[in-house]
């Protein structure tokens, strides 16, 4: 009886340990913080809803594997994009990699966007890196309070 009494302890700490951070909830922005490059007023949204499910993560209002099976869409003036999802090692944080092609042209890369979604205490913080093809690349930090 012991030994089985041990060995939930241990199953329920791992699992505990091992626990990937739920990020679902709707978000509003409180401060933006410059890292690098240009100063963006609009670098990161006012407000945002996270959603997870069994198998997918929405940061908008298409979903993304949680496996990192990539997804391509077009989006505004024509633009090919294709974004995937990633976690951390301890799943306590993700990073959404998004590649936006120049309008009309899905073989040339216009940008990529680098998102790192953290819980900081009760606060979500997105690090944001713009990688641009045809200007200067830029890095922000945005903190958002739940509502």
């Amino acid at each position: 009886m012991q030994k089985i009494l041990i060995l939930i302890a241990l199953l329920s700490f791992g699992t505990t340990l091992f626990a990937q951070t739920n990020f679902t909830g709707s978000y509003k922005l409180k401060e933006i913080q410059h890292v690098n490059g240009p100063e963006y007023s609009n670098a990161m949204a006012k407000a945002l809803v996270i959603r997870l499910t069994a198998d997918s993560l929405f940061t908008g209002k298409r979903g993304l594997a949680m496996n990192g099976a990539r997804l391509t869409f077009f989006g505004e003036e024509n633009r090919k994009m294709v974004r995937a999802l990633s976690w951390s090692a301890d799943k306590k944080s993700f990073k959404v990699i998004t590649v936006i092609y120049m309008p009309g042209n899905d073989k040339e890369v216009d940008l990529t966007r680098e998102d790192t979604y953290s819980m900081v205490g009760a606060e979500l913080v997105i690090n944001r890196k713009s990688i641009e093809s045809n200007s200067e690349n830029w890095e922000a930090k945005g903190i958002y309070t739940k509502e």
